[in-house]
């Protein structure tokens, strides 16, 4: 009956690649009322329900991270390519753009992997600048 118990559980398994369990453990601790303590861990949250298959609650958490701190532009990538996979190519744009302004992509260890769709969407090659 502690929530935090059910959602520490459910990170440590999502890291431990039980997807199943870390997700169902999340969920019972945020429906248990557990609040979020900082911006980072709906973020984080977001990133293991978005590989787990479960797209729009990470819409959401990146959203609710976003809200907590308007400024991480690495949330706002994230948040950009969540509404990407999940066609939703206005506000892929719209987030990615506005991250592009504040980082470089192309100093990014993950530019290879983002680069297909900052052109797909048509977003400029000046990055960062």
């Amino acid at each position: 009956n502690v929530p935090d118990a059910h959602f520490y559980y459910g990170v440590v398994s999502f890291a431990a690649g039980d997807n199943e369990t870390g997700y169902r453990e999340i969920k019972r601790a945020v429906d248990m009322g557990r609040p979020w303590k900082n911006f980072y861990e709906p973020r984080t949250v977001a990133g293991y329900f978005a590989d787990s298959g479960h797209l729009a609650e990470a819409i959401g958490l990146y959203e609710e991270s976003l809200r907590m701190e308007p400024d991480d532009v690495e949330t706002k990538i994230k948040l950009g390519i969540a509404y990407f996979f999940d066609n939703q190519r206005d506000l892929a744009k719209k987030f990615l753009t506005e991250a592009s302004s504040e980082f470089d992509f192309k100093k990014s260890l993950a530019y290879e992997s983002i680069r297909p769709i900052l052109e797909e969407l048509a977003i400029p090659e000046n990055f960062g600048n």
